[in-house]
């Protein structure tokens, strides 16, 4: 019925800029003693690491790479998790993705508690556009982090949608939903657009009527509620929500007030729809033919020309003669109908329909030549035909009456 029932949300985004306060933040920045005091490092490896912390820190990134490279390549046994970690820093400063992948998953094979490896593996399996083990990567980061960073699980739950993976971008959503009361809003989009993608309209509209009322004041979700309920054509709660959702956005669009003046014609609330046609401010032909309708369903006759009348200084056309025509003559106002329908058979001269309503109107006040006129210009036409021929018979049977009317009247005399 209306093109608005495809309104939902844009995706939710995933630009480059969301990722910023997922910089990696290598542990191997800071090595200090204290730290290889706690890790129990051999002298071996606390020089290594002193050594390659020593070249990064003068702006040598492959000098320090060449020496953990080199320890890794004579097979220590039981290389310290800081050493892969390290060199996955590097690897990644140095733009080798791959390798910082590779050290990376080394590192958290041999600690699979650490939350920042766990992170890392998140963040470099997304530069590889691995998006779904980026996504695990990000879920198991977030465990690990007692579920402390929910930023984490958003960007899982993100990645997960993403990837089409719904189930499981509605498994994390709920989760953080149910157990924090007041969640940011975003979690409520992601979680509603993944109802939409797996075709759960359903639960997509509870979940909104759930969020609207803890925040009545979102156009966004009042506008995404009217497009579900428009689509299931449950049309007077699609048409209220809808209006909510204009009254309450900062810039409504022009032809979002023209499309629910259209549903509320469709629901025979012309009043409503005259209200939403004059709300887009819209000055085109077309809104104002709409405009026109409307007021004529309320009886407004006076205001419909006037739209008509708008519409023909935008648009000298045929056809809005030919309607605000119709709009006189089913208000009675005759010669102002045969005005305007002479109007338009001068733009456009076969219209068999105009013809014939010229004709009745002209009969309607007793301008017979007039309705002669118009009647026999389609008696030969297919359509028209049979009411032509039908009025001329009227337009015969009054002026025999009148004739013989006034002959008795002069016989009289």
């Amino acid at each position: 019925m209306t093109s608005m029932i495809k309104i939902i949300l844009s995706p939710p985004n995933c630009r480059r800029s969301c990722w910023r306060q997922l910089v990696l933040a290598f542990l191997i920045m800071g090595v200090t003693t204290t730290i290889v005091a706690k890790e129990q490092y051999s002298r071996k490896v606390q020089r290594l690491l002193y050594n390659a912390q020593k070249a990064q820190q003068e702006e040598k990134p492959d000098e320090a790479i060449g020496l953990l490279e080199s320890y890794l390549n004579k097979k220590p046994e039981n290389p310290p998790v800081i050493v892969y970690s390290f060199l996955g820093s590097l690897y990644h400063q140095t733009e080798k993705l791959e390798k910082a992948h590779w050290a990376f998953t080394k590192g958290f094979a041999l600690k699979p508690d650490d939350f920042l490896l766990c992170r890392n593996l998140a963040i470099i399996s997304y530069q590889l556009k691995q998006i779904k083990k980026a996504a695990a990567y990000f879920e198991k980061a977030y465990e690990l982090n007692n579920r402390q960073q929910h930023e984490i699980l958003y960007q899982a739950a993100t990645l997960y949608y993403f990837e089409k993976q719904y189930k499981d971008t509605i498994r994390l959503a709920k989760r953080h939903i149910e157990s924090h009361p007041s969640v940011k809003r975003r979690w409520f989009k992601l979680i509603v657009h993944s109802y939409l993608e797996s075709k759960n309209k359903k639960k997509a509209e509870s979940t909104i009527l759930a969020y609207l009322k803890k925040y009545p004041g979102d156009p966004a979700f009042w506008q995404i509620l009217a497009g579900i309920q428009l689509e299931k054509e449950d049309y007077l709660r699609g048409a209220a929500s809808f209006e909510i959702y204009l009254r309450l956005a900062a810039e409504p669009k022009e032809r979002d007030w023209v499309e629910l003046g259209d549903i509320y014609m469709f629901l025979n609330a012309p009043l409503k729809a005259a209200f939403c046609y004059q709300r887009s401010q819209s000055k085109s032909v077309e809104v104002y033919k709409k405009r026109a309708a409307a007021y004529t369903a309320l009886h407004q006759y006076d205001m419909a020309s006037k739209m008509y009348s708008d519409a023909l200084i935008l648009q000298p056309d045929a056809d809005l003669f030919q309607d605000k025509g119709r709009l006189f003559y089913d208000n009675g106002q005759y010669h102002k109908s045969i005005k305007s329908l002479s109007k338009s058979l001068e733009l456009k001269p076969e219209q068999e329909k105009v013809y014939l309503m010229l004709g009745n109107a002209a009969l309607e006040i007793d301008d017979w030549k007039t309705a002669k006129k118009a009647f026999v210009a389609v008696s030969n036409k297919k359509y028209a035909k049979s009411q032509a021929i039908a009025g001329l018979k009227i337009i015969e049977t009054l002026q025999t009456a009148k004739d013989e009317a006034e002959q008795s009247a002069s016989d009289l005399n």
